[in-house]
């Protein structure tokens, strides 16, 4: 169970979530010419080399952990199962409602998962704008999923937990996603329940009430341990 609030509940088995894009969903995405169908982004040191590779294009980690995986997702991916331990592909087989709240530009993910140098060029910058534009075209499958009323407060920030003061101005009201998700959770219905931060062409992180600068995002040492399964952060509704 997280510890930004008491609904919330973490489906992935490794971390909280990443973008993946998908040739087996009515909701796939390409983020960029160096990505195809079918993968994760691809880190840093093959992004930088126009090459396809890195964290989840391999069966590594879910073979090593003996995840769990979904058995509805499994039989519609069993050829590429360990895809199931991601929440992009996860995700159409989920029945509970859920609230999503995540960060488009989880800076554990750059820095450790993806490897990014912690310097700022216009390289880096690409780099991090790339990876944002995964996150927001991962997640729109929650607001084009017709079949549930789920929520998502998806904020423009560079950091790995979502601060409690995080706020995004909708309809001229700022709201934080403590206040999206209780009138989610209570239907109280008082508020729009899917909040985008930044679906207005401005690709680089940009929110004023959080971190938004790769030098402001914290030192992120680099892990040795490479992580894939993601998921996001999520609030069950009974």
């Amino acid at each position: 169970v997280s510890t930004q609030s008491t609904w919330e509940a973490v489906v992935s088995t490794q971390s909280t979530w990443e973008a993946v894009v998908s040739t087996q969903s009515t909701w796939e995405a390409v983020v960029s010419t160096q990505s195809t169908w079918g993968a994760p982004p691809n880190d840093w040191p093959h992004w930088i080399e126009h090459t396809m590779g890195g964290t989840g294009h391999a069966d590594t980690v879910s073979s090593i952990w003996d995840s769990y995986l979904n058995p509805r997702c499994v039989a519609a991916h069993n050829a590429t199962k360990w895809h199931c331990g991601t929440a992009h592909v996860l995700y159409p087989h989920i029945k509970s409602p859920l609230f999503v709240i995540e960060n488009q530009y989880d800076a554990y993910q750059v820095f450790n998962s993806f490897f990014m140098p912690h310097v700022e060029n216009a390289t880096t910058i690409a780099y991090v704008e790339y990876i944002g534009e995964a996150m927001r075209n991962s997640t729109l499958q929650v607001r084009d999923n017709k079949l549930k009323n789920d929520g998502i407060f998806l904020a423009s920030c560079l950091v790995h937990v979502m601060p409690e003061s995080t706020k995004i101005t909708v309809d001229g009201r700022s709201v934080g996603w403590y206040d999206v998700l209780a009138d989610w959770y209570w239907e109280r219905n008082k508020m729009p329940h899917q909040i985008y931060d930044g679906l207005n062409g401005r690709p680089y992180p940009h929110n004023p009430t959080c971190k938004t600068k790769l030098s402001d995002a914290g030192k992120w040492a680099h892990s040795t341990e490479q992580q894939w399964g993601k998921g996001w952060d999520l609030a069950f509704r009974p």
